[in-house]
């Protein structure tokens, strides 16, 4: 694998991250609009590091001031370029060409797709309820899609008439937020169908919505009709669990392997890992096991399941394949019962979360 460069890819989705200017926007319209803590929302809320949070609770003009004066410092020169002339699009598919198997293709795809998630900025998960973990109250999940249907839309009725946001509201910032990951998820699904994967498969199993269905109007910017026609019965036709391709030529949407949700035996960690060409990620969790060794079992499953939550790891590696990784990581009936996830929601407190986190990302909370 040669070296790639991913210095327009890290530019464009910095805005994404959890705690971005994104996640930012939308915490303002949910303290504007006084919306429900519907799971996305609260997950985006807890994303925030308490002393920027702090910094957020104060009136709303002042955060509204500050958001406007951020979004206009953005540097988003590339994004004029639609359509095949847009350089990110050149730099992903070069980097894709790079991997060379399936899981590592796959990974990377994984690591375009959760920056609009649950574990960055939240956005495709409002926009699209339907994928993400069920609100007590469906009226909740409609309230907030209302609202960011609206702010999709760019209008807003007063008096019974139709406006648009002006370019100084946090509003506005978010409607173009919406624009770019829309154009983008329509530039990927042409890339990708050109490479013979399917996006509205892949999508799903990653569990991020980005597309509905295949736009074939959007698609018109970068694909000729012909070129249209062809990829998409191309990846219709492949059975809904075909296997991809190594040399990546044909590479429909990848069946999961092993036990529901969980990787194979068979599988190296170090190829689980999601875009970590570095080896930043495998060090960083091996510092981390190193140092609560001898400790409680729990303490090691905590940063595994901390990985999942930062995107790092799409699912949660088979038992053989961690303890190849990492050596002595407790009993095998300790990964059963810690990384169960009835027990991952009910015996790990958000504190033990957001610390582990904040110790595989460097962050100080």
């Amino acid at each position: 694998m040669g070296i790639m460069d991913k210095t327009i890819e890290h530019k464009f989705f910095e805005p994404f991250t959890s705690g971005g200017i994104v996640a930012d926007c939308i915490f303002y319209v949910a303290r504007k609009y006084d919306l429900p803590h519907t799971p996305t929302i609260k997950k985006i809320i807890d994303g925030i590091v308490c002393n920027v949070l702090c910094r957020l609770n104060t009136d709303l003009e002042r955060h509204k001031c500050r958001l406007i004066d951020n979004f206009k410092a953005l540097k988003y020169d590339f994004w004029a370029a639609y359509g095949k002339d847009n350089p990110l699009f050149y730099e992903i598919e070069a980097n894709l060409h790079e991997y060379k198997t399936a899981t590592q293709k796959v990974n990377y795809i994984h690591s375009l797709i959760v920056p609009f998630g649950g574990v960055g900025c939240g956005l495709a998960e409002i926009l699209a309820p339907s994928s993400t973990q069920a609100s007590t109250d469906e009226s909740d999940n409609n309230t907030v899609l209302a609202t960011f249907k609206q702010i999709a839309a760019g209008l807003y009725i007063e008096n019974g008439k139709p406006k648009r946001y002006n370019n100084g509201t946090v509003e506005y910032c978010l409607h173009v937020f919406i624009g770019i990951m829309r154009n983008f998820a329509n530039g990927l699904d042409a890339l990708l169908l050109a490479e013979g994967i399917d996006l509205l498969r892949l999508q799903d199993e990653i569990g991020v919505r980005l597309i509905e269905q295949h736009d074939k109007s959007a698609l018109k910017r970068y694909l000729t009709d012909e070129q249209l026609a062809r990829y998409i019965d191309a990846v219709t036709s492949q059975p809904a669990s075909g296997e991809p391709q190594q040399d990546g030529t044909s590479t429909p949407a990848v069946k999961k392997a092993g036990k529901k949700g969980r990787p194979a035996e068979t599988s190296s960690f170090k190829d689980l890992l999601i875009a970590d060409e570095s080896g930043e990620k495998l060090k960083r969790l091996h510092d981390a096991a190193d140092k609560i060794k001898g400790k409680k079992a729990k303490m090691f499953w905590v940063y595994i399941l901390a990985a999942i939550d930062l995107g790092w790891l799409k699912d949660l590696p088979a038992y053989k394949t961690l303890k190849d990784e990492f050596g002595e990581i407790g009993a095998k009936s300790s990964y059963s019962r810690w990384t169960n996830k009835n027990n991952y929601e009910n015996k790990y407190t958000q504190k033990e979360i957001e610390e582990a986190k904040s110790i595989l990302t460097g962050t100080v909370l």
